[in-house]
């Protein structure tokens, strides 16, 4: 079996990139010598633990603060790491996912050996209520492992990660060394990132974009991680920590319509990158006229650690496209399977060394999409969202892109329920009815106007922060109090018929 590309890749940064240069900025500073001297004493409490290849670990860390040395320990000795979201049944994740120890932040698993962080930020384990002595009187226990075991296979689990949420409920996905590494090298050499990248990126840890694309990317290159809160996106940040790359979702982005637009004119940085699915238009020729700075999107499912395609870098850069293929290769097919011509839609499927297929076939996205004669694709709308009448199959995404469009919309899903299409908006101002129609009717086909449209005081969410059309059918369909909870007020509300 293949020795894993992460280990050695950590091995090399470890003995050439300085130990004073920081592995981690935001609310404290982490250094590469720190990291690998807190990462080899974890190792040596992991295995004196009696964790070994092929064991997982559960790491619910909101801010951040220990994920990279265990996330160094762990890759190094094989042992999977299962990053999820701290607000989630932590005790219920580490049964599912049979973790052998936990570190968390939040309430201690009850049938598990547990490391806690308490207070917040700060390891310790918890051996019996109340004695909790921190990480570091823990590992003073512990010399730092002196020599590294054997590098684990290729094909050993290296994380656990999790979907978004956007189209249905959040699904686990355990990432072999290889793929993380593949993926990792590809939006590496798309984006530029080397040993004086400093990636600004708030997304969660317990996702493709926030720790493939942003703690491992920035470790493997031998480069900084600026770290945020969680979905914050303070955009000081750019110069104040001198960042390369900004990283983050759409919705994040959105919030950078009113910054100085000089915000990215340090000299040092190089791209706005959007996660999270393919970037309206308007709004990346909005972020490229206001700060004159490249805009790459990538994107990608899951299964492809979202960076199957990037459009920006290079000669990709076409608007409403996700680009061409990073790393992978892709193909088109129709209903029986058959490749489709240019221009026709069909299925997007995916192959390649960082796309997690069975048996190495082709991954099905789910996703429908046209390729142009360049290999440009475009993706048209998801495969079980769309919603058909009579002969022509509607996507809802067309007609939320159609919402999103007008100057006084803020915000805009649409979905399928129940043989109907319904749409939901948060307004910057009030707006007639009538008005947003006639908008739309200029944009759209009369099969693609939504039957009903509500005005809301905010969308839910998916865990980028990206309104979710499978929360908020999820909410219609829940109980009375749920339903009232996301009915907001303004001149549009269910009444409104097309």
């Amino acid at each position: 079996m293949a020795a894993s590309p992460l280990a050695e890749a950590l091995d090399r940064v470890e003995r050439t990139v300085p130990a004073h240069r920081p592995a981690l900025l935001g609310p404290r500073t982490l250094r590469y010598g720190e990291l690998f001297e807190r990462a080899r004493r974890l190792a040596a409490f992991l295995q004196a633990s009696g964790l070994g290849p092929g064991d997982r670990v559960l790491a619910a860390d909101a801010d951040a603060l220990a994920l990279p040395e265990l996330l160094v320990a762990g890759l190094r000795c094989g042992v999977g790491v299962v990053s999820v979201d701290p607000a989630c049944d932590v005790a219920a994740l580490a049964r599912e996912h049979g973790a052998c120890m936990v570190f968390a932040d939040g309430p201690a698993v009850p049938d598990r050996p547990v490391v806690a962080l308490r207070p917040p930020g700060w390891l310790d384990r918890l051996l019996r209520p109340p004695a909790a002595p921190t990480l570091a009187e823990v590992l003073d226990g512990y010399a730092p492992l002196a020599e590294w075991p054997e590098p684990p296979g290729a094909e050993r689990t290296a994380c656990v990660l999790f979907t978004a949420g956007t189209h249905g409920a959040p699904r686990a996905l355990a990432v072999p060394h290889g793929a993380m590494a593949a993926g990792a090298e590809a939006v590496a050499d798309a984006l530029l990132i080397d040993g004086r990248a400093r990636l600004l990126n708030p997304l969660p840890l317990h996702h493709a974009g926030g720790l493939a694309h942003g703690l491992l990317a920035a470790l493997l290159a031998g480069g900084t991680l600026v770290r945020p809160p969680p979905l914050a996106l303070p955009a000081d940040w750019v110069r104040r920590h001198g960042a390369s790359h900004l990283i983050a979702a759409p919705a994040q982005l959105a919030r950078l319509t009113a910054a100085d637009p000089n915000l990215f004119r340090t000299g040092a940085f190089r791209f706005v990158v959007s996660l999270g699915g393919a970037l309206d238009e308007t709004r990346w020729r909005a972020l490229e006229a206001r700060f004159g700075v490249r805009v790459v999107t990538l994107y990608g499912p899951a299964e492809a650690l979202a960076a199957a395609f990037a459009a920006g870098p290079g000669n990709s850069h076409r608007f409403a496209t996700v680009g061409r293929s990073l790393g992978c290769e892709h193909r088109i097919v129709d209903e029986q399977g058959r490749p489709c011509a240019v221009g026709a839609v069909g299925e997007l499927q995916l192959k390649g060394g960082h796309v997690m297929a069975e048996q190495g076939g082709w991954l099905a996205t789910g996703d429908l999409a046209t390729v142009d004669a360049d290999g440009f694709v475009t993706l048209v709308g998801r495969r079980d969202a769309a919603l058909r009448r009579g002969r022509v199959r509607v996507h809802p995404e067309r007609t939320a892109a159609a919402l999103r469009s007008h100057p006084d919309v803020e915000e805009a899903v649409a979905y399928a329920a129940d043989g109907r299409l319904a749409a939901a908006v948060t307004l910057r101002r009030a707006l007639r009815s009538e008005v947003l129609l006639g908008h739309l009717r200029d944009r759209l086909p009369p099969l693609g106007l939504p039957d009903t449209l509500s005005v809301l005081d905010a969308l839910p969410r998916d865990s980028l922060g990206a309104p979710s059309p499978h929360a908020l059918r999820a909410a219609r369909r829940g109980p009375a109090a749920d339903r009232a909870a996301i009915r907001g007020e303004g001149m549009l509300d269910d009444r409104f018929v097309r």
